[in-house]
């Protein structure tokens, strides 16, 4: 079975090409693209793990990860924070 991965980011372009990275590694990738459906997303498809963008727009992220790590099939999956900000 080919782990899955749930990728979170508001820009599109942006779940794109972190999809078109992992999918060659042989990962199963899921998106969604605010942290208001990541929760059903990550329900439905029990990710092995969860990359989500640091810096999204919306500002119940806390209220997101305190969801994930309530829940008791989710409570263990990895979630890795990305973000595409450059810094000098």
């Amino acid at each position: 079975m080919r782990a899955r991965i749930l990728v979170v980011d508001g820009n599109r372009a942006h779940l794109a090409v972190i999809s078109s990275a992992l999918r060659p590694l042989g990962f199963t990738v899921v998106k969604a693209h605010n942290v208001a459906d990541a929760y059903d997303v990550a329900r439905e498809h029990l990710p092995s793990m969860i990359l989500c963008d640091v810096r999204m727009k919306e500002t119940d992220d806390a209220g997101f990860f305190a969801k994930l790590k309530a829940d008791p099939e989710l409570a263990d999956v990895p979630l890795l924070f990305i973000t595409s900000t450059a810094t000098p």
